[in-house]
C-alpha cells in the first residue's frame, strides 16, 4: 500500500524592511509631530522677520551712527541677524523628532520592526539634514534679499548674491543649517531627553559668544575656535569679521579647517549616538 507523504504549510520568510520603507516611516513620524509644522513656520518667520526688523531699525537710526559705527557696518552680517533663532528652532524639531520616541516608548516598536538600528538613525539623519537645509536656504536667501532691499532703499551700503563674501555666507549658512540639529538629534539618543539635549545644544551655541571675550587671547585662538559654534561660523561668516569691531581673523579658522572641524564634531556626536543605540537596551 502506497503511503502518501504528508505536506505541511510553510510560513513565508519574513520580509526585510527596505531602507526606503524605513525612510518613509520616519518621514511619517516627523510630519505627524504636532510641533513640526508650527516650528517650521516659526523658523521662517523668525529668521526673515527678525532679520528684516533689525535692517529697518538700522536704516531708521542710520543718521545717529557715528563714523566708527558706520565704518564697521557690514550689510551681509546685519541682514542675517535672525538666523541664530531659526537654528534653535530647527534643533528643537530634530530633538523632538528623536526624543519623542523615547518618551512614548515607540522606539521599542521601531527597533522591533527595523532590527538594523543603524538604518533607523541613518534615516532620521537624512530627514533632519534635508528639512534643515531646505528651511535654512529659504530663510537665509529671503532674509538676505530683504535686508539688502531695505538698505538700498534707505541709501545705505548694500550688496548682492553675486558678491563673493555674500555668496560664501549664504551658501555656508544654508548647508550648515543642519549642523546643530544633527548634534541635537545625537544628544537626544544619548540622553533620551528633550530637555537635556536642547540645553546642551544651547550651551554649545551661546557659551562661546557670551564668555569667549572674557578669556585670554590664547584660549580664544587655540580652544574656542575649535568648538562647534566657532567652527561653523568660520565656514559661514568668519571671513566678514576681519578688522570689524576690533576682532581679528585669528579668532576663526580658515575655510578648510573650519569644514574639517565641523565634520569632525558631527562624526563624533553621531558616531557616539550610533554606538549607544546599537549597544544599549531601549
Amino acid at each position: 500500500m502506497a503511503t502518501q507523504a504528508l505536506s505541511y504549510p510553510t510560513r513565508p520568510a519574513p520580509r526585510r524592511t527596505s531602507f526606503w520603507a524605513t525612510l518613509a516611516s520616519e518621514w511619517a513620524k516627523l510630519t505627524s509631530l504636532r510641533s513640526f509644522y508650527v516650528s517650521a513656520l516659526m523658523t521662517l518667520v523668525l529668521a526673515i522677520g527678525l532679520s528684516g526688523g533689525v535692517s529697518l531699525i538700522i536704516a531708521s537710526t542710520w543718521s545717529d551712527w557715528g563714523p566708527i559705527e558706520r565704518a564697521s557696518f557690514d550689510p551681509i552680517l546685519m541682514s542675517l541677524f535672525g538666523l541664530v533663532f531659526s537654528s534653535i528652532l530647527l534643533t528643537l524639531i530634530a530633538v523632538s523628532f528623536v526624543a519623542s520616541e523615547y518618551a512614548t516608548g515607540m522606539i521599542r516598536l521601531t527597533l522591533t520592526a527595523t532590527p538594523r538600528r543603524g538604518r533607523v538613525l541613518l534615516a532620521k539623519t537624512i530627514l533632519i539634514t534635508g528639512v534643515s537645509v531646505v528651511l535654512g536656504y529659504i530663510s537665509v536667501i529671503a532674509a538676505f534679499l530683504l535686508g539688502q532691499a531695505i538698505f538700498s532703499a534707505n541709501g545705505l551700503g548694500s550688496t548682492t548674491l553675486g558678491d563673493p563674501d555674500a555668496m560664501r555666507a549664504v551658501i555656508g549658512l544654508g548647508l550648515t543649517a543642519a549642523a546643530f540639529p544633527l548634534i541635537g538629534a545625537a544628544l537626544a539618543v544619548l540622553f533620551r531627553s528633550t530637555a537635556a539635549a536642547i540645553s546642551t545644544v544651547l550651551a554649545l551655541i551661546f557659551t562661546p559668544a557670551i564668555f569667549g571675550a572674557m578669556l585670554p587671547a590664547w584660549w580664544q585662538e587655540n580652544v574656542l575656535r575649535y568648538l562647534p559654534d566657532r567652527a561653523i561660523d568660520s565656514i559661514t561668516i568668519g571671513h566678514l569679521f576681519t578688522g570689524v569691531g576690533g576682532m581679528t581673523f585669528g579668532e576663526y579658522l580658515d575655510l578648510g579647517p573650519g569644514i574639517a572641524v565641523t565634520i569632525a564634531w558631527l562624526v563624533l556626536f553621531l558616531g557616539a549616538a550610533t554606538i549607544v543605540l546599537l549597544r544599549r537596551d531601549v
